[in-house]
Formats: structure tokens, C-alpha cells, sequence
């Protein structure tokens, strides 16, 4: 039978702030994750057979919030990877509508201005937790968290290595979350999430709630992923496929099984390329494996999929054997570390705005200002139009 922990030794008490005050700031928020090395009475959790550590945010003010001492913590014991992205509008309703682009900065920080708790905790993922945006120390990066009150998480103590459930050691108005950061510019974003952490569909969630919300819902936030290859290897392994196109040249051992299903008789085919797309909602991962087996080897043009690496992702094309992949691999640390090595790759990344540049060639874009999606910019806009909600 599992020993209970002593309650200081896993959250901290605190004083309640004034109930006037309904803000979600930076301080509210306390990491309770620990680092490689547990000193006794941090929190960590068991994952399968295998102790894994992670991040998690409590927060209080559901409503009211209370004030949180701060504590530095490391962010994950593996490694965070920071993935580019470019983001732009397009209008609903219009399948070949033109994208549009249109800078989010302004946007968010109106969010974390605006002081409405209530308002703010209804955005919610699809399994029912909630989305929650706060700024962090280093400037022009932001942090999405995700509420996880479904997970079995647990407070290790490391004196004893008795375990308790977190949502026991937690209060009425707290919850346990796990937190991604992002930083962006006019028309690309960088973003690291981790372990457990809100992905890129969990911030398409939250942007395009926000624009709906609050009288823009003629228009759609979209993001696309950047310059990401894979090894085939990496390409059987995502979770899930929607579509895929491939490129077969004559060497290809792919080649040969084609030109005699469509055209036996003709020495005239240079090269075969095909579209495979699914069903609605069926999983293509299973048809990629078996492409990639029959076409392995030489003269493979091209391989295209578009797909998640994990269920909660949003879909993104990815190139498969090719160069260019801008992810990257930016270490563990502290959080303020993390949060500042973040800003500083995506300001020394030099090959994303070619990348982008490319992509925007690839596409019909307008260059135009959207008086819809330039007032969500506005604090004094929220407060007007949600006052009449």
C-alpha cells in the first residue's frame, strides 16, 4: 500500500491573491517537473515499467487564482526538439481560397492582457482539457499549457519511493498541465513541446477559437511545417498518414510492376507519379510501409507524405530521403535556458526564410491588410465585443 507524501514536500503552500484580481500571469503559474537527478519530494511520474519525469504546471485560478512561488526547474530528462512552421490565413468556405499573411504576435499578446479567467478557461482540446497561454521570461517567447486532468500522474518521494496520485496533493482550484513554447514572426513560428505538451494542433486549436470567438470566424489560422525530411525508417513509423505521393524513375524496382500494369507496350515513360489518398479518417501508415518496401533502392524521385509524427499533432507534408530538415535538437535545461535557446535559434536560422519564400511561390498568396484579424490585436477590442457575449 502506497505511503502518502507529506504535503510540503510536493506543492508548496501559498498565500491566495485578492479575489478582485482574475488575471492569469506568469508568476500563477508553478513547474513542478524535475530534472535528471530528483532531490527528495519533487514531483515525477511512472510511465509504463519505467520511471520517465516530467513537466507539469499548477495552476490555480479556476477561479479565483492564488499566487505561486517560482521555482526553476528543468524542462525534460531527454532532449527537446525545436520544430519550424509557417502560419497564414486563409478564408473559410473557399477551397482555393488565397492565403494570406497576417502577424499573430499582437493577437496573443491582447490574450494575455485581456484579464477574463472565466473566458479564458473555456477554450478547451478535444478530449476536454484546457488551453491556457501565458508569456515566460524571455521576451517574444510564450508558453502553452495543457490542463491533464485524465493522466495518471504521480509524486514520487525519493526518501522513501512511496508514490501518491498528483490530483490528490493538489487543491481545489489547481490542475496539472505540461507546457510547449513557441516564439514567431510575421509569417513563421518556432515551436518545442515537451514530453506530454501541447503540439501544433493544440495552438491551431487555440487561435482559430480565438478568432471565432471574437468576430473573425470568416477566417481560418493554418499552419504548415517546414523544410522536415525523413528517412524511410521514420516514415513507417508516424502515427498516422492521410496521403502520399511518390515518384518512381526507371531504375526503380517500383518501375517495371507499373509500366506493365499501365502500359507494357511504350519504352516512351520516363518516370511514374502517383497519389494515394485515404478514405475519411482511415490511417494510410500501412500502405506507406508497403510502398516503401516495393520502391526502395535507386531512382526514387520523390516520396511525399503528408502525416502526423504523434496522434495530437496536426497533419504537415514531409519530404522522405531529402535534404533540408530544419528541426532541431536543442538539449535539456532550466526553463529561462530553454525559452532563450529557443529565441536564438529562430533568430539565427538563416535557411527559414528561403524555405518559406519557396513555399509562398508554391501558393496563390494576396498581400493585404485583414481589418478583422488586425483589431484581435486590440485589448480594448476583446473587452468591447465580449462584453456583449
Amino acid at each position: 500500500m502506497s505511503e502518502s507524501l507529506p504535503r510540503n514536500s510536493a506543492i508548496e503552500q501559498s498565500r491566495p491573491a485578492s479575489p478582485q484580481r482574475r488575471t492569469i500571469a506568469r508568476d500563477k503559474i508553478k513547474i513542478v517537473g524535475a530534472s535528471g537527478s530528483v532531490p527528495a519530494g519533487r514531483l515525477a511520474s511512472v510511465y509504463k515499467k519505467n520511471v520517465q519525469l516530467w513537466v507539469a504546471c499548477v495552476f490555480r485560478g479556476f477561479p479565483p487564482p492564488a499566487r505561486i512561488k517560482r521555482r526553476e526547474r528543468r524542462l525534460a530528462c531527454e532532449t527537446m526538439k525545436l520544430g519550424y512552421y509557417h502560419y497564414f490565413f486563409k478564408q473559410r468556405g473557399r477551397r482555393n481560397a488565397p492565403r494570406l499573411c497576417h502577424n499573430i504576435t499582437s493577437l496573443l499578446k491582447a490574450y494575455i492582457e485581456y484579464d477574463d479567467v472565466d473566458w479564458k478557461t473555456k477554450l478547451e482540446t478535444e478530449d476536454g482539457e484546457k488551453l491556457l497561454l501565458t508569456p515566460t521570461d524571455t521576451s517574444g517567447v510564450f508558453m502553452l499549457v495543457a490542463t491533464r486532468h485524465q493522466e495518471i500522474i504521480k509524486a514520487i518521494h525519493t526518501g522513501t519511493l512511496s508514490c501518491a496520485d498528483l490530483s490528490d496533493r493538489l487543491q481545489a482550484d489547481e490542475a496539472a498541465g505540461f507546457a510547449a513554447y513557441f516564439t514567431t514572426n510575421a509569417r513563421s513560428l518556432a515551436l518545442a513541446s515537451t514530453l506530454r505538451g501541447p503540439r501544433t494542433a493544440a495552438l491551431d486549436r487555440f487561435v482559430n477559437y480565438i478568432i471565432r470567438k471574437l468576430g473573425a470566424a470568416d477566417w481560418q489560422f493554418h499552419l504548415q511545417v517546414v523544410g522536415s525530411s525523413l528517412t524511410m525508417e521514420q516514415a513507417k513509423g508516424m502515427a498516422f498518414v492521410s496521403r502520399t505521393t511518390i515518384q518512381v524513375g526507371q531504375r526503380n524496382p517500383a518501375f517495371q510492376k507499373l509500366r506493365e500494369l499501365f502500359a507494357a507496350d511504350s519504352d516512351d515513360i520516363g518516370s511514374f507519379e502517383i497519389t494515394i489518398r485515404n478514405r475519411k479518417s482511415r490511417n494510410l501508415r500501412d500502405v506507406v510501409r508497403k510502398i516503401a518496401e516495393e520502391a526502395k533502392g535507386e531512382d526514387l524521385d520523390k516520396m511525399r507524405i503528408r502525416a502526423k509524427a504523434a496522434l495530437d499533432d496536426a497533419l504537415s507534408d514531409y519530404f522522405v530521403e531529402e535534404e533540408g530538415k530544419l528541426s532541431e535538437e536543442i538539449g535539456t535545461g532550466t526553463e529561462e535556458k530553454m525559452t532563450r535557446v529557443i529565441r536564438m535559434h529562430f533568430a539565427r536560422n538563416t535557411e527559414l526564410n528561403s524555405h518559406i519564400d519557396q513555399t509562398m511561390k508554391e501558393s496563390v498568396y494576396e498581400d493585404r491588410r485583414i481589418p478583422e484579424l488586425s483589431r484581435l490585436g486590440d485589448v480594448a477590442h476583446w473587452r468591447e465585443y465580449l462584453r456583449g457575449e
